[in-house]
């Protein structure tokens, strides 16, 4: 690249640069030393009228100090008279202009001096000459050109420069390798200097032809292939993790995230990969995944505790069918839970409820409310005194636990039902609805309603009495079928129904039960959501 100083040395015409108000002469071409008389070491560094003398040189100055500030580039004409030739006359021609184009910062003035030395005395047409040529702006322009270009490409390569010096130091400070792979070539053309502290071996081995297949975990190598190659377009972007081991031994996690660049035909030419050390994040993983099968592990044996091994359990009089599905195959972990059993005046109490939350803690909760329940049943054999006691105990013991009330609420529906009358009574804690499916086919709605236990410790539960005729049939459950969907349509509670009604006079219970869960099933296209809890309670004969 041509610098300006170059260009000045270079021209013919004597020319010089000049820093600062003071006109300090920055630098001086030969041709401007020798029109001057003098030599550089004598001026350089020095205001600009070290070198020029004469009767009439303020009139320089003032062609300076009028460029410098703001005026466009000019010329004046300068007489001197040449103090060792008397009968001669030297005229010279000076043109100026700033270099401010480049920044917008003043940097200084260019100056070009033309000599037009002649004998004396000028004539009038010789001097009109002089004028005229030293008014020829097209040398100026030419200059001007040279100097303000090569000044722009000086700046334009510090820039550039600079902006690389910047950018490499933020890429090696970076915690991670950043590498270019040429899709043309196949081969890396840029790594950044953190591979080799990363992994240990030295960068010119990434383009070896066995290396990565040396290096990479057997098990993760196609795997690691495939992800680098998948990557199409350029906005795509692509993140995969893979195992290596390093120079020492060790195995490490990297993680790679790839982007491509596409040549004009559609070709990959480049893919861009920024690869960070995830050995941490995979081990934390690791053992977050291995506590959340310890607690699956836990919860399913809490809660398999609790549920029955048989799908139907009698009672005199009473045959219960039970379903329960935990939404999207989880297992036995999951918030609903059921219960059917004897109270110590032979009545059956019959329970559905969700409990809050999923897991182990969920879990440990349906353990710890079943049992209080079938405590409180046995105690007070009603349906409001038990539900109501419950109410109590969650909102004090869970309360006071935890500070968080919101971590124990339960969604409750009980019955207590006299097997030989077929008297039923019904509590609600923001459950819904238990219905009467009777044998002639009338459906009824069992209005007891309730606030959701553990929100308030003083809520009232109630009771609805209802009567179970033999032949009638009892359907209890949560809102996971009645809320199964597809999109944004549910289930519903009618169409529960009406699945219930189509098989009630040629199904046991266990069969309309199983036909319910099916149909939810057929309607989401075979994915719950929510967990799916049922009793199906038919009186018969004694």
């Amino acid at each position: 690249m041509i610098t300006c100083h170059e260009i000045i040395e270079n021209s013919p015409f004597a020319m010089a640069i000049t820093e600062g108000p003071g006109h300090k002469l920055h630098f001086v071409n030969s041709a401007f030393c020798l029109l001057q008389h003098k030599n550089a070491d004598e001026i350089v560094g020095h205001p600009i009228m070290a070198a020029i003398s004469g009767a009439n040189s303020h009139d320089v100055l003032q062609l300076l100090d009028g460029v410098y500030g703001g005026a466009k580039s000019s010329f004046v004409n300068h007489l001197q008279q040449d103090s060792d030739r008397s009968h001669d006359l030297n005229y010279k021609s000076y043109l100026a202009w700033s270099l401010s184009g480049i920044n917008e910062r003043l940097d200084g003035l260019v100056i070009q001096v033309t000599d037009f030395s002649k004998p004396w005395p000028l004539s009038d047409h010789d001097q009109i000459a002089v004028e005229e040529q030293a008014l020829n702006g097209e040398i100026r322009q030419i200059n001007e050109r040279l100097v303000l270009s090569a000044l722009h490409q000086q700046t334009l390569a510090e820039m550039a420069a600079d902006s690389e010096l910047r950018l490499r130091s933020l890429i090696q400070g970076l915690h991670a390798i950043v590498c270019e792979y040429d899709g043309l070539t196949d081969t890396f053309t840029f790594v950044s200097e953190r591979a080799e502290s990363f992994l240990g071996y030295s960068i010119e081995r990434w383009n070896e032809s066995d290396f990565w297949k040396q290096i990479i975990h057997e098990d993760d190598y196609e795997d690691a292939v495939a992800g680098f190659r998948a990557v199409s377009q350029p906005d795509e972007g692509r993140q995969y993790t893979f195992r290596v081991t390093a120079a020492n031994g060790c195995t490490i996690w990297l993680r790679n995230i790839v982007n491509v660049v596409r040549t004009p035909d559609g070709a990959i030419a480049t893919r861009r990969c920024v690869i960070v050390d995830a050995t941490e994040q995979q081990a934390a993983h690791e053992l977050l995944t291995a506590e959340m099968e310890r607690n699956r592990a836990i919860a399913e044996a809490m809660q398999y505790s609790i549920l029955w091994r048989q799908p139907v359990k009698l009672f005199p009089g009473l045959t219960v069918a039970s379903f329960y599905e935990p939404a999207a195959g989880d297992a036995l972990v999951g918030g609903d839970f059921f219960d059917a059993f004897r109270l110590s005046d032979g009545a059956i109490c019959l329970v559905v409820g969700d409990v809050t939350g999923k897991g182990l803690k969920a879990a440990a909760r349906t353990v710890e409310v079943t049992f209080a329940l079938r405590a409180f049943a046995n105690e007070y054999n009603d349906a409001a005194k038990i539900i109501n006691r419950l109410n109590e105990f969650i909102c004090d013991f869970h309360y006071a636990d935890d500070g968080n009330a919101d971590n124990a609420l339960i969604v409750l529906s009980l019955v207590v039902i006299d097997p030989i009358t077929g008297t039923a009574r019904v509590a609600s804690g923001g459950a819904e609805r238990p219905f009467i499916l009777r044998a002639d086919g009338v459906v009824d709605e069992i209005a007891a309603d309730g606030l959701i236990l553990g929100i308030d410790r003083d809520a009232f539960y109630g009771t609805a009495e209802v009567s179970l005729q033999l032949g009638d049939t009892l359907f209890m459950t949560t809102d996971g079928i009645p809320d199964a969907r597809r999109g944004q349509d549910f289930f519903g509670y009618e169409r529960l129904i009406e699945t219930a009604r189509r098989t009630i006079k040629t199904g046991t219970p266990h069969e309309i039960g199983k036909a319910i869960v099916d149909s939810a099933h057929a309607y989401t296209g075979g994915l719950l959501t929510d967990d799916i809890c049922l009793l199906v309670v038919q009186r018969e004969s004694i």
